[in-house]
């Protein structure tokens, strides 16, 4: 079998290109992309070399052979980075999530701690009230009610006619 005969075979196995030897500038480039393109299956040696006795200069296929690499390379790490953004977003997302629940759980403690301070607070006072009150003497309940009316009737000769209508 002739290394013509090998290569041959090559393509017709391999399903790259059925007229992968014939000298035909447009049918060549085509095959040769072919070729470069299946990375399972590599090119014999003795296709290569009738590739330079044919007039295939060897820098021609190794330009597309260039090519392609930088392309496939180019599509490899542009997937590559999209596949980290998303990582990276979705773990920063699950940060903020967790972070956001975290901050809602202390202001939902705060707020009930405020919440109950305050109606401690007011309890006391009532209680300091409710006391006050009911040590109060006779005269002294009078006269926190005279203070009071006086005190309303004070506010009431400093209002305007407006403010009486309303």
């Amino acid at each position: 079998m002739s290394s013509l005969d090998k290569c041959k075979d090559f393509a017709m196995e391999s399903k790259v290109c059925k007229d992968l030897l014939i000298y035909n500038i447009n049918t060549r480039l085509k095959c040769e992309v072919v070729i470069l393109k299946t990375t399972s299956q590599q090119v014999p040696e003795v296709c290569e070399a009738l590739y330079t006795t044919l007039g295939r200069p060897t820098k021609n296929a190794a330009r597309m052979r260039k090519r392609y690499l930088e392309e496939s390379n180019n599509e490899k790490n542009k997937s590559l980075e999209a596949n980290r953004k998303r990582i990276r977003l979705t773990r920063s997302q699950e940060c903020l999530n967790q972070r956001e629940e975290r901050l809602s759980k202390m202001r939902s403690y705060n707020n009930d701690r405020l919440l109950q301070k305050c109606e401690e607070q007011r309890a006391h006072r009532l209680g300091l009230i409710r006391e006050r009150l009911s040590n109060e003497t006779e005269d002294e309940h009078l006269l926190r009610l005279d203070a009071a009316r006086n005190c309303s009737a004070m506010v009431k000769l400093h209002e305007t006619p407006e403010e009486r209508t309303r």
